[in-house]
């Protein structure tokens, strides 16, 4: 059951959970809702959201996959804070992780990623740092992150 929240457009309402969208790097969009929408989970019992941001596709899977343990990371620690904020505002028990991707040595092995990575390789960089690391391969590239989960 989700906490009563004070309405206003801090927070972001699907059907069956809200969560606040005013801290993290990069705020909820279509990419992420899409992403998490379109993602089918095969048998397993963990998932990573890596570059969780609000949390909002670990909060989306979640909801739709109930048996599986699921893990969030992201480097920028307002956004890992926002995240961990939305986990507990849903009552949801999503193991949040303040870390950088590519130095990220996990205890156990993880049966399932997601990631909405940062996907633009150049073009003109916002002046926002946060928007930089979210947006832009930077920090980390589509290299690093496939062979972080490979």
């Amino acid at each position: 059951m989700t906490k009563e929240i004070k309405s206003g457009s801090e927070y972001f309402k699907f059907k069956h959970f809200s969560l606040r969208n005013s801290n993290a790097a990069f705020k909820v969009n279509t990419d992420g809702v899409l992403l998490a929408a379109w993602t089918t989970l095969e048998k397993g019992k963990s998932c990573l959201d890596i570059g969780t941001g609000s949390g909002v596709i670990a909060l989306i899977l979640s909801h739709r996959y109930p048996t599986i343990n699921f893990s969030a990371i992201d480097i920028d620690p307002t956004s890992y804070n926002e995240a961990i904020y939305n986990f507990r505002l849903n009552q949801k028990p999503i193991k949040c992780l303040l870390d950088d991707f590519k130095s990220f040595r996990p205890k156990m092995k993880y049966d399932h990623f997601v990631s909405n990575p940062p996907y633009f390789k150049s073009s003109t960089l916002p002046s926002s740092e946060k928007k930089q690391v979210s947006k832009h391969q930077g920090i980390l590239d589509m290299k690093n992150l496939w062979s972080g989960v490979s």
